[in-house]
């Protein structure tokens, strides 16, 4: 994909945003780009996600893109439509 798209507060990611995550719903201690997928427990079906970055500072929670860093794309003020 060429440029990052969220349908229904669900993001897919542009090709480099893609290559750059180093994995889903990180646990406490890890580091690096991320994907945070929130699913319904009832209907096992996802219904949110955000892309962020834990690091050394910001290991707990970690920080949430606003933007895509590699298209532009706005991440978060689209999935409050």
């Amino acid at each position: 994909m060429s440029k990052c798209e969220v349908v229904n507060k669900l993001v897919s990611q542009c090709n480099a945003l893609d290559e750059a995550i180093d994995g889903f719903n990180p646990v406490k201690k890890e580091k690096g780009i991320f994907k945070w997928v929130y699913s319904d427990i009832n209907t096992s079906k996802d219904t949110r996600s955000f892309i962020g970055a834990k690091t050394g500072v910001h290991k707990e929670k970690g920080l949430i893109f606003n933007f895509c860093p590699y298209c532009g794309v706005e991440l978060i003020k689209a999935q409050e439509k």
